[in-house]
């Protein structure tokens, strides 16, 4: 497993079991098969890890990846959720 993935995982308390619906479409598209970073690692990666870190880690379905990942808008729109999804973790709610 990829060092990013565990650390989602592991942030969220989610299992390799577990059937966990898309942040982004809420599960409408289908469940989380993917980690994506909100911040891209760009080309050459990211062999500090310094972009993987909860707040930079969204689980996505595949139709909301390829969205993030092919328009600016959605990957922006996905930082939103991600950020009040870890103010409710955070403070309740």
């Amino acid at each position: 497993m990829k060092k990013h993935v565990k650390m989602f995982m592991d942030y969220w308390g989610i299992s390799i079991a577990d059937v966990t619906p898309c942040f982004a479409c809420d599960g409408e598209y289908g469940v989380i098969v993917d980690v994506h970073h909100l911040e891209n690692r760009a080309s050459g990666g990211d062999p500090q890890g310094l972009k993987d870190r909860p707040d930079n880690l969204i689980g996505l379905c595949r139709r909301c990846h390829t969205l993030a990942e092919h328009r600016k808008h959605y990957n922006d729109f996905c930082k939103g959720l991600l950020n009040e999804k870890i103010l409710r973790k955070t403070y309740g709610g």
